[in-house]
């Protein structure tokens, strides 16, 4: 069984989808839409180091189900550690699980990650928020890696990211937010046919299933 994973990217109509066409697809499809006992465990694996048992626990719930989990942040936030998170994310998963990458134009998508940052109450400027690479490095050196003050757009290429995951994982699919109504991503996640992914998108946008 290959379970599937939305990896990531955050702010990229991320809480519609989660809210109300993932949870839709999921059970049109047969799969268990982001139990609380994987997500949960996912959503540490991203501040904290997994202890052998735990990744198992992962990795077996993973193979005996059909899985569908999204979680904006899987991939990191922060460019400069896309690398990084894609092979915790495949000693995690595994190379069979189907990840998607949703992804937005990267000056709207930076402009939104501020945005977010400032409405959480951290008042700073954005000269302070995006660094220079050399002093991004020196920020990751004093207060490490799962900070959300500081970003670096000297990192910031797309390409990248796919490519860190294409090397890792058998399925990778990955859409732009302009063409997330579509739905033809499923086809290449679900492997459906396109005559059962216009019905299913149909019912996703009539609210049935």
């Amino acid at each position: 069984m290959n379970s599937v994973v939305h990896a990531g990217l955050g702010k990229i109509a991320t809480t519609t989808l989660q809210r109300h066409i993932f949870p839709l697809l999921a059970k049109r499809l047969g799969y268990h839409y982001s139990q609380p006992r994987i997500w949960d465990l996912l959503d540490k694996s991203t501040c904290v180091p997994f202890p052998g048992n735990e990744v198992e626990a992962v990795a077996q719930a993973l193979r005996s189900e059909r899985h569908f989990i999204s979680i904006e942040y899987l991939a990191s936030r922060d460019p400069a550690f896309w690398e990084q998170s894609a092979i915790r994310n495949l000693s995690l998963l595994g190379r069979e699980t189907r990840i998607l990458i949703t992804l937005r134009e990267p000056l709207a998508w930076m402009t939104s990650l501020y945005q977010q940052v400032v409405h959480f109450g951290n008042i700073i400027r954005p000269e302070n928020f995006f660094l220079p690479r050399d002093r991004h490095n020196l920020a990751v050196r004093l207060r490490g890696n799962t900070k959300s003050e500081y970003f670096c757009p000297d990192y910031l290429e797309f390409e990248r990211l796919i490519k860190f995951y294409r090397e890792r994982f058998d399925h990778v699919c990955h859409v732009e937010l302009s063409h997330i109504g579509k739905m033809d991503f499923i086809k290449t996640l679900f492997g459906i046919n396109e005559s059962l992914k216009k019905r299913t998108r149909m019912q996703i946008f009539l609210g049935t299933t």
